[in-house]
This record gives C-alpha cells, sequence and structure tokens, in this order.
C-alpha cells in the first residue's frame, strides 16, 4: 500500500501493526504529570484495556518490564493514575487466598485534561486543536 492512501493523521497502516489508542490531551498533557512513567505506565493500561470494557490486568512485573522501569516506579505511578482520575484500581484475590493482579479499568478522561480535535486550516488540511485553551 503506498502513502497516497493512508490519510495524513495515521502514523502507521493499521493493517500492518497494532497499535494503541490513548487519548491525545493524556499524552500531551504537561501539567499534571510529573514523570514519563505516569504517562507510560497508562499507555501500557491502554494497551491491554479491553476497548468496551476498558479493563485490563496486567502484573506490576510486566508493566515494570514494559516501561523499562523499576516495580516502586509502576506502583508510584498508579497511584498517581488513580489520584488523577484516569484509573480505577481494583484489588483481586485468587479463590484459594492470595493477591493476584489488580484490575485497572481506564475512566473517562477527566475535564481537567486538554482536549483536542481537528479543524480545517487555512490551507485546506486540518490542525489539531487545543478545545480548552484555543490553541494547536
Amino acid at each position: 500500500m503506498s502513502n497516497e492512501h493512508i490519510p495524513h493523521d495515521m502514523v502507521v497502516n493499521e493493517a500492518n501493526r497494532k497499535f494503541v489508542l490513548v487519548d491525545y490531551g493524556v499524552i500531551h498533557d504537561t501539567v499534571h504529570f510529573e514523570k514519563v512513567y505516569e504517562k507510560m505506565v497508562y499507555v501500557i493500561l491502554c494497551k491491554y484495556a479491553d476497548y468496551q470494557s476498558k479493563s485490563s490486568y496486567p502484573s506490576i512485573k510486566t508493566i515494570a518490564e514494559q516501561c523499562l522501569c523499576s516495580e516502586n516506579t509502576v506502583r508510584a505511578a498508579l497511584k498517581k493514575l488513580e489520584k488523577l482520575g484516569l484509573i480505577s484500581i481494583e484489588t483481586r484475590k485468587r479463590d484459594k487466598g492470595g493477591q493476584t493482579s489488580n484490575l485497572y479499568r481506564l475512566l473517562p478522561i477527566p475535564p481537567h485534561f486538554p482536549k483536542y480535535e481537528y479543524h480545517p486550516s487555512h490551507d485546506g488540511g486540518e490542525v489539531l486543536h487545543d478545545v480548552n485553551r484555543g490553541t494547536s
């Protein structure tokens, strides 16, 4: 497939690659996040989330391995994501006792995060526009 058939806002040809949907306002935000690992943990949770239930249950170890960070860093990032209202965390137990991986639910993006939409540009294309701030 040639590039001329791929929409300009598509980063990869989805027919040949898997991709993760992450809200642009979360990725673009520079106000609420203090560390890149907080965003990376969110991306990994998005990667594993079922698109209908918005739930996933990767282990702390799996998240740490994929974020290239320590398990303690993941735990701190999860607490931050929960505090920001981006996820809920439910502790899960095995039938015979003991804990298994947590259940993480992606929550609707809170209104304090930037919201982006595409708007027509003067050259006939589209420009990404921050609805809250009125900027690109």
